[in-house]
């Protein structure tokens, strides 16, 4: 019999990172650095504000996918996250919805801290972090999640980069989950 050894360098929650595509070399930062925060999967699609709007992105997913290989070797992970193309932002919504805890970041508007959403939700198993494109979110697409049951979330008074926020968020999940210690 085959003892498995559970890898130390995985992350006892599994995060999915969804991203409103960014444009350029964004999306290969979005997935190294996630990869390395400890992100079991990531996704793209396409929200009303995403600037990117490329004809086949399910033709970069190869390319995609080896560099989440190279960062999770790189980081001695256990696992090589999948990275996908999820189309257009119901699918997004859709994906958020099967995980434990569900999380829309949004910087305006009414929400709530992140910090209290993972403090509330801390021994959460499967993690859902949805964060937008380089415009941002439409403020019906935030009235949608909220209508899904996602928490409408805020990191703070500063606005991130699109290719900033969700390595924060996923670093910010790791923390609140005794990730990091």
């Amino acid at each position: 019999m085959i003892e498995v050894v559970p890898c130390p360098a995985e992350p006892s929650v599994a995060v999915t990172v969804l991203c409103g595509l960014p444009k350029g070399d964004r999306v290969d930062y979005i997935i190294q650095k996630c990869v390395e925060a400890g992100a079991a999967e990531i996704v793209f699609f396409l929200s009303e504000r995403c600037v990117a709007r490329p004809d086949a992105p399910e033709k970069k997913l190869e390319r995609w996918q080896r560099i989440a290989e190279e960062a999770a070797k790189q980081s001695g992970r256990g696992i090589i996250p999948q990275v996908s193309w999820a189309g257009e932002y119901v699918e997004a919504l859709n994906i958020a919805n099967q995980k434990e805890l569900k999380i829309f970041l949004y910087e305006t508007g009414e929400r709530e801290g992140l910090d209290a959403v993972l403090e509330a939700n801390k021994s959460a198993k499967s993690v859902a972090l949805i964060t937008g494109p380089e415009g941002g979110f439409a403020p019906y697409e935030a009235d949608m999640a909220r209508v899904v049951g996602l928490h409408v979330c805020s990191m703070g008074e500063r606005i991130l980069r699109c290719e900033t926020a969700p390595v924060v968020a996923t670093t910010a999940v790791m923390y609140a989950t005794g990730n990091l210690s």
